[in-house]
């Protein structure tokens, strides 16, 4: 008989495996928390829909609303939303 056993590819990846089974599930639940802590840590994206208006023009539409020259009507109608739009800016 051959005691070569040792030798056989398949016997020591398979035997590699089973030895190092505990390194590899050590490293899966590693690489499983990190990347739970990166989730935690990234900033979130905004939900709901985007915004009509872009922050500079929301500016623009504040401070022409704040100046009383215009109607909040004219000034929807200019960037092409609602009134209700622009009567719901905040400072």
């Amino acid at each position: 008989m051959n005691d070569n056993s040792g030798d056989d590819p398949a016997q020591l990846s398979l035997g590699n495996i089973i030895a190092n089974l505990p390194a590899v599930r050590a490293a899966k639940k590693a690489n499983t928390t990190s990347r739970v802590h990166r989730r935690l840590i990234e900033p979130i994206e905004k939900m709901g829909r985007p915004p009509k208006l872009t922050p500079h023009q929301q500016k623009e539409a504040i401070k022409r609303r704040d100046q009383g020259e215009e109607t909040l009507a004219d000034i929807a109608h200019s960037y092409n939303v609602s009134a209700a739009t622009i009567s719901r800016l905040t400072t």
